[in-house]
């Protein structure tokens, strides 16, 4: 990831972030699943993509950083999306343009649920 990116591409939004991911996820699901991105779901909420595959469903929440405030709020979001569906286990991509930014991965603990949350 570090060796392809450019400072030109800083001007993103998180529905082109979300095209990136779905394209990236089509050669994997591969007939085995399926993709919705911005469903529908209580009270007219939209979570950015459910991916369902073997059987099984994954929520995940794609976020642009832009800092601790937002990303918690990003925490509970993905977290009332998980009680919906009776989840534990969600899945958070955060872009991350700063100059700084550090690729990292970690598994936060976030009231009852497992958040696997990946900074690229």
């Amino acid at each position: 990831m570090k060796e392809n990116y450019s400072y030109k591409d800083k001007k993103f939004v998180e529905r082109e972030g979300r095209l990136l991911f779905l394209s990236f996820l089509r050669s994997i699901i591969n007939g085995k699943g399926y993709d919705f991105k911005e469903p529908a779901v209580a009270d007219e909420r939209r979570m950015d993509i459910v991916i369902t595959y073997n059987q099984k469903r994954y929520v995940t929440e794609l976020k642009i950083w832009r800092g601790n405030e937002y990303h918690k709020k990003g925490l509970q979001q993905l977290s009332d999306y998980l009680d919906i569906y009776s989840l534990k286990k969600g899945y958070l991509l955060i872009y991350d343009f700063n100059e700084n930014k550090h690729y990292k991965e970690e598994n936060i603990k976030f009231k009852d649920k497992e958040i696997y949350t990946i900074w690229v």
